[in-house]
């Protein structure tokens, strides 16, 4: 042993300029990594974030250079060999080496990160975590550099076989990918999506480096069968390649919870295939081939409180004929992630303090169900079959992680998790809050189970601006983090600066939000809400009249009008709470409606018969003018909808000069305008409207325009039949107007619809007018026969019948138009086509 601290210290002394280079690069690493750079100096991040990935990487390129200069103070081949030059037993000189790689190039960088990271707060059950892993990367490298330091005579031959052992490397990796990608290009890339798998693969190829280099290591410095070694080192390179690209257990999966949650009890739970099943192109990746078919519908969920958010997992498809006989699926792409929280979810979590802005949020899911091949899909594209499938879910609810006041220093720590706020800008439409969060990514970590290169789920952690005092949360809007990051997600200590922006969003101009003043800033305080896992479960799915494309509408049935839609338990308990004063004064009657919309933000469904509409109504006919007030002035682009319905309920004759002056700014009073015939004293503000050209009103608006028979309003009608949404309907309240000629406009129009998605809106108008490439636009729908709209078809049809002399079933009309293309004669008194003569 005292020969084996001797060449210890012989080589700490020959390496010492090499180590202390090494070791400075190692404290200026973990000095780097646990700076508190301020999180709104982008400059800075950037800087940092460069340096933090510049540093280790200089750090690696020296300690490749130690290794080899350590090993080779006593070369092991060559005319050099230390067995020639100096009486050293083999088993000393290998356990002096090992020596130096523990005590000198092991245990440093590691005591210097386990004090960075006790230090920056992180917990003993993360320190435990971290310390393998910091030892596996370290051990790893080092033996991968000293197997190629050991089977060369010099530094020469060092770098020249590691040059060529790069390529080598780079070539067959390249190699086993481009294969994997070649048999199975789809598979190849969606399994990266897999990040615990990855992390699993890296683990297992780290541990085969391991095992493989101190057994080649040794074998070198006991026999110095130098080829041995060498053919050794190409089998370890090849066996580490195929575990990293194809090691199949994943080890280092996330364990789901299971009833973690006593109310949640996943038996109450319904689920089923709901709305239309689409089937979207997936382009070959090599360009050969037609596409195959992805096959995607939403997964509907009935059962569950909105308390809790109810995502897929994962989905086991299988596919049969109508006979029984299995109809071939591929694997599925990747599920829709979910990137939007729940408004009812969120209010739960509050305690019913509603959130005035919420996200707008579909409570299904997209979900691809599985692929097909071009040829099966269209073998089975208009058949019936029945679907089965294994649908796992996993129910999550938010919980309030901490409540920071709004100061410079407010923090949130929960274990190895900090978050500070280092600022707070107020802006004139709201106010900016800088946070600088710290956290782990940990190779070990069960929980680690995103990719960190990947933008993270926005619903998992949400901020919102809570206010007990007025009962109002605002929720931040969609800006997030400002990182400019170079790392790759590589480092353990993860510095994250955040902005949160709250106030006015153009993105989200439909809802309401309340003026965040100093006054309503002093009352609130930041909100940090985290969606944490309660059970996960799994339901059988199955479809017996299951189509390729187009509604499902058995399922429809069974889950419309159930608690997924209209106002959920939760909002009816929090409505409750608001009560109209006795004899209320106009401010009273303002907050009493907004506090009714505010409650209501966030629903998908409405209705005129929820009781949010007599809630309003209660204000009585006599306020009419302070609803109308509200409406007009509402923040949102239109009048939130109910208290546009309360509007139309109350509304009297006598109140038409109050209607009449709104008109301009609320749209939707038009309908009273058509209800009790004021159109001629309204006929300014039709002619104004019409005249702005909008690609959307509402239809009583042409109608009502129409009605006036006033050639002024005829640019405005022909422009919005062209440019419109409602093409047939614009067409039956315009087309007997007195001299008015359509027909530049139907010709506009079809220019427009013919290849549209609205194709069947105009197709029976133009061929009235004599566009015969209606009747093949028609053609084409009846040969289809799978489009969305269950009415085209039908309407298709109509248009050939109407039209033409043809007869019989589809087909038949098909194939009468198409055997006379080209050759139909438009007569302009009967509206009718024949076969030329």
């Amino acid at each position: 042993m005292n020969l084996a601290t001797h060449i210890l210290k012989k080589d700490i002394r020959h390496s010492a300029i090499l180590l202390a280079v090494w070791l400075l690069l190692i404290v200026l690493q973990f000095v780097l990594i646990g700076s508190a750079i301020n999180p709104g100096d982008r400059l800075m991040q950037g800087l940092y974030s460069f340096l933090s990935t510049l540093v280790p990487l200089f750090q690696i390129l020296v300690l490749i250079v130690i290794v080899p200069h350590v090993i080779q103070g006593e070369p092991l081949v060559g005319t050099t060999a230390f067995w020639l030059t100096r009486p050293i037993s083999r088993g000393t000189l290998l356990g002096a080496k090992a020596l130096f790689a523990i005590v000198v190039l092991i245990i440093p960088p590691l005591v210097a990160e386990v004090i960075v990271l006790a230090a920056n707060g992180t917990n003993g059950r993360d320190i435990s975590l971290a310390i393998p892993e910091i030892v596996m990367q370290q051990l790893a490298l080092i033996l991968c550099v000293a197997v190629l330091a050991s089977v060369a005579s010099n530094f020469g031959r060092f770098a020249i076989m590691g040059a060529v052992l790069l390529v080598v490397m780079v070539l067959v990796t390249a190699a086993i990918s481009w294969i994997g990608i070649y048999l199975n290009p789809e598979m190849s890339f969606n399994q990266y999506a897999n990040f615990p798998l990855v992390k699993s693969r890296s683990v297992a190829a780290s541990l085969l480096m391991i095992a493989a280099g101190c057994v080649l290591v040794s074998h070198q410095y006991l026999t110095l069968r130098t080829k041995y070694t060498i053919a050794g080192s190409f089998l370890a390179l090849l066996a580490i390649t195929a575990v990293q690209t194809f090691w199949p257990w994943n080890f280092l999966k996330p364990n789901l919870p299971h009833d973690v949650d006593p109310n949640f009890n996943p038996a109450l739970i319904k689920a089923g295939l709901d709305g239309s099943v689409s089937a979207s192109d997936i382009m070959s990746l090599r360009g050969q081939g037609a596409p195959q078919k992805n096959i995607q519908t939403q997964i509907a969920t009935d059962g569950a409180s909105s308390e809790y958010l109810i995502e897929v997992k994962n989905l086991y498809p299988a596919l049969a004929s109508a006979d029984g006989r299995p109809v071939p699926v591929k694997p599925r792409q990747e599920v829709f992630y979910r990137n939007q929280s729940n408004a009812d979810a969120l209010e739960f979590a509050l305690g019913g303090v509603p959130v005035v802005n919420p996200p707008s949020y579909s409570p299904w899911q997209y979900t691809s169900l599985f692929t097909l091949d071009p040829d099966i899909y269209r073998q089975y594209a208009s058949a019936p079959l029945k679907f089965s499938a294994q649908v796992d879910f996993l129910a999550s609810k938010y919980i309030v992680t901490a409540e920071m006041p709004l100061a410079k220093g407010s923090r949130y720590d929960q274990g190895s998790q900090h978050v500070v706020i280092t600022d707070i800008l107020t802006q004139p439409d709201g106010v900016d809050i800088v946070l600088r969060q710290r956290t782990l990514n940990l190779l070990f970590d069960l929980q680690n189970d995103q990719n960190p290169q990947q933008t993270p789920d926005a619903a998992k952690v949400v901020y919102l601006l809570l206010n007990k005092k007025r009962g109002e949360a605002v929720l931040q809007k969609q800006t997030g983090s400002f990182t400019v990051d170079f790392s790759g997600g590589v480092q353990r200590l993860v510095n994250h600066p955040l902005r949160l922006s709250f106030g006015s969003d153009d993105n989200n101009s439909q809802e309401i939000a309340p003026d965040l003043s100093s006054e309503w800033l002093a009352d609130a305080v930041l909100a940090r809400l985290e969606l944490v896992p309660v059970a996960s479960f799994s339901k059988e799915v199955t479809v017996d009249q299951f189509r390729l494309y187009g509604q499902i509408t058995a399922m429809q049935q069974s889950f419309h009008g159930t608690a997924a839609q209209g106002v959920s338990p939760e909002k009816l308990t929090l409505l409750h709470k608001i009560v109209l004063p006795a004899s209320p004064t106009r401010d009273q009657i303002a907050e009493y409606v907004r506090a009714i919309l505010a409650a209501s933000q966030g629903q998908t469904y409405r209705s005129n018969t929820d009781p949010q509409v007599g809630m309003i109504e209660q204000v009585g006919p006599e306020h009419l003018d302070v609803l109308l007030d509200l409406a007009i002035h509402s923040p949102s682009n239109e009048p939130p909808y109910y208290l546009n319905v309360a509007i139309q309920h109350l509304a009297r004759p006598e109140d038409k000069a109050l209607i009449l002056q709104a008109l301009p700014a609320d749209h939707d009073l038009i309908e009273l305008v058509a209800k009790y015939g004021w159109e001629a004293e309204a006929r300014d503000t039709l002619i104004s409207v019409l005249g702005q050209q909008q690609n959307y009103m509402s239809i009583s608006w042409i109608k009502s325009a129409a009605t006036l028979k006033d050639p002024a309003t005829y640019p405005g009608l022909k422009a919005y039949f062209i440019e419109g949404q409602d093409t047939q309907q614009t067409y039956d309240a315009i087309k007997d107007l007195p001299s008015l000629d359509l027909s530049d406009a139907v010709d506009s129009m079809w220019k427009k619809a013919r290849y549209g998605d609205s194709k069947m809106d105009g197709c029976e108008i133009a061929a009235r007018y004599g566009h015969a490439d209606a009747l093949d636009a028609a053609a084409e729908v009846l040969a289809l026969n799978k489009v969305k709209n269950s009415y085209a078809p039908e309407r298709a049809r109509k248009v050939i019948t109407e039209c033409t002399p043809a007869t019989g079933d589809d087909n038949a009309l098909v194939a009468w138009v198409r055997s006379n293309h080209g050759k139909l004669v438009f007569n302009p008194q009967t509206r009718k086509y024949a076969p030329q003569q």
